[in-house]
């Protein structure tokens, strides 16, 4: 906000001019508290949206691990990011006031992870297609996949939780592997192969212990 200082009173009564001075200041005050926000509301806001820290960072033009900051304190924006935060958690709020889709096991990777591409990208790309197929998955067998980092394992785990679900049992895995790698064809038209090590005594890992179309994709 730009307040005109020279000659601005010009003309005024001492308390058309006290009055012009506290509107200007009440304006400014406006101004200032529209840009800040409440960091846990706003990370509130967020996660129950479905909107991963990264989508959310890169509208903002920031990177991640800044968002991260702001959201749990220890950091604060400066002003133009601070407004643009503001008003982006002001917007996500009014959301907020309409129906949001419930999570179940039969929702699909896609529209659970709408606002994370990343993430559904790499889960298509191992064959899974569901919520349910997703929770036969253990997190260490998750943390395995391609362009899966703990960022994605975060808001996996939150989905996972929201569908009333749960991960498999953890298991340890060897890398490299010392039977090589599971043979099954995954994703859309089988084109990729499956990134979890196999099983001794097999060519599948423990979730394609079948043949090699389990977990493809149309």
């Amino acid at each position: 906000m730009t307040v005109e200082i020279s000659g601005w009173a010009e003309g005024m009564s001492p308390l058309e001019r006290k009055l012009r001075v506290k509107s200007s200041i009440d304006d400014l005050v406006a101004e200032v508290r529209s840009t800040l926000v409440d960091p846990a509301e706003a990370k509130r806001v967020r996660e129950e949206l479905g909107i991963s820290l990264r989508r959310l960072a890169e509208a903002l033009g920031v990177d991640p691990s800044a968002l991260f900051r702001w959201e749990n304190g220890t950091a604060r924006p400066r002003r133009g990011h601070a407004r643009a935060w503001g008003e982006a958690i002001r917007r996500l709020s009014e959301l907020l006031d309409g129906p949001v889709p419930s999570l179940n096991a039969d929702s699909t990777v896609e529209d659970a992870f709408a606002g994370n591409q990343r993430i559904s990208n790499a889960l298509r790309r191992q064959g899974i297609q569901t919520l349910a197929e997703l929770a036969k998955y253990s997190e260490a067998e998750l943390r395995a996949l391609r362009n899966f980092g703990a960022l994605s394992l975060d808001e996996v785990r939150r989905v996972i939780r929201d569908a009333g679900l749960q991960f498999a049992p953890d298991i340890d895995l060897e890398y490299p592997p010392a039977v090589g790698w599971c043979s099954a064809k995954t994703g859309p038209n089988g084109r990729h192969g499956c990134d979890l090590p196999a099983l001794r005594g097999s060519e599948f890992c423990r979730l394609h212990g079948r043949p090699p179309e389990i977990g493809a994709g149309a």
